[in-house]
């Protein structure tokens, strides 16, 4: 190494990597000067790195037993791959969240893959450096880990929550609360450089932060479950009780407010008469749950018996599903939540958040279901209803009550009623 004061470290290691190549491990302590061009008869201590061999080398030889041989003068030690032609420094081309406990969720310990236009030498790269455009995005409280891991590769490991939307396409100058992100470097930088010295600097336009597809779940979350839970135990459906649907893997709201991941007109009740009121709301989303507050007085199923599809008659054991894939839920390889092949059965329980996708959560009694255990149901049946079925034998009543019926039947009556309870 001709530049005074380089050395390769103690006990480097040399091995045939194929073809032509060779590749040194340096050992400990190495002293070379990377970034610049090196410069034949340019030798003073710092100045860019070159190498050759000191003498012909018997060790190494062609297929032809030809020896090698020094170059006539040394080589730059500089990098062999990327836009080595480029006079300008290195662009970041690509952004990858990388769900690194495959829950479909961020967290801390995820980490986001940054890729460049060449192999680059990063230097204590704070989190400062990058500029993520949308409102509201941030890398969390505490900055993320910002390492080298590959030629042209920054891992930015987050050390506490990030607040990134990663499903959908960053679009440039669309920067509202809740777009999907994206990130680029606030200006050019000294900590990250290319292999000549290169300061690396900004993309034209803010880069997209795609998700990577981890785990085993190849298919779009599919709805699984629906669990009841009588807040009040009033053995009614009423306000304020809970309805917990679980899907085949992690969802996330990314940045919209939980109460708008769910429209509750995308809900499907096959049962007559069935609905969930307009003014109900998501009230949270936690792994593969997410959790419908019901809300204002038109809420009614039936949760005691099981759903048949082949019974959607007035008063039957209630099922549930989508009437389509929603995209305000979705999981972190951003496929919307879809419907399940069929409508799923309303069952009664206490639904665990913490569950893993595919658990059952742990049951307890129905409260319309009869028996020692439960509390009797309302004279009449099981549901919740606008009018209470105690008044069954009042003939006026009778009449308004089938009229209601009637009403809720059709999706623009239930669309009107939903509307009427709303104002």
């Amino acid at each position: 190494m001709p530049v005074i004061g380089d050395d390769l470290g103690i006990n480097p290691t040399i091995t045939f990597v194929g073809g032509n190549k060779m590749r040194i491990r340096m050992g400990a302590s190495p002293v070379v000067t990377v970034p610049g061009a090196y410069a034949t008869g340019t030798h003073v201590s710092g100045s860019p790195s070159g190498i050759n061999l000191k003498d012909t080398l018997s060790t190494i030889f062609s297929t032809y037993n030809v020896v090698a041989n020094p170059a006539a003068t040394a080589v730059d030690v500089g990098g062999t791959v990327g836009d080595t032609s480029s006079t300008v420094g290195p662009t970041m081309i690509s952004a990858i969240y990388s769900d690194a406990d495959s829950s479909f969720t961020l967290n801390i310990g995820d980490q986001l893959i940054l890729t460049f236009s060449d192999n680059i030498v990063a230097n204590a790269v704070p989190s400062t450096a990058f500029f993520l455009p949308v409102t509201g995005d941030f890398f969390g409280s505490v900055a993320p880990a910002i390492s080298q891991t590959s030629g042209n590769q920054l891992t930015m490991t987050f050390t506490t929550v990030p607040i990134l939307k990663i499903t959908g396409p960053y679009v440039a100058g669309t920067h509202a609360s809740g777009s999907p992100s994206g990130i680029n470097l606030l200006t050019t930088t000294a900590s990250i450089v290319d292999t000549a010295g290169r300061a690396a600097r900004p993309s034209a336009t803010a880069i997209d932060i795609g998700g990577s597809d981890t785990g085993s779940q190849n298919l779009a979350p599919m709805l699984t479950g629906a669990i009841y839970q009588d807040v009040d135990s009033s053995a009614s459906v009423n306000a304020g009780d809970v309805l917990d649907l679980s899907f085949s893997a992690n969802v996330t709201h990314g940045h919209f407010d939980v109460s708008d991941a769910l429209p509750i007109n995308t809900i499907f009740m096959p049962v007559v008469g069935d609905i969930i009121d307009f003014n109900s709301v998501v009230s949270r989303v936690d792994g593969n749950k997410v959790r419908i507050t019901l809300l204002g007085t038109t809420n009614r199923f039936r949760v005691s018996g099981v759903f048949s599809a082949a019974v959607t008659t007035e008063s039957s054991p209630s099922g549930i599903n989508l009437l389509s894939a929603s995209s305000g839920l979705r999981d972190l390889a951003g496929r919307p939540i879809v419907p399940a092949l069929a409508p799923v059965d309303i069952t009664s329980g206490t639904p665990n958040f913490n569950d893993a996708p595919g658990t059952t959560a742990t049951t307890s009694p129905d409260p319309n279901a009869g028996g020692a255990a439960a509390v009797p149901p309302p004279p009449g049946g099981a549901k919740a209803c606008i009018l209470s079925r105690n008044v069954a034998a009042d003939g006026f009543f009778s009449i308004l009550r089938a009229f209601r019926d009637g009403l809720l039947s059709s999706s623009i009556g239930r669309f009107l009623t939903g509307l009427y309870y709303s104002l």
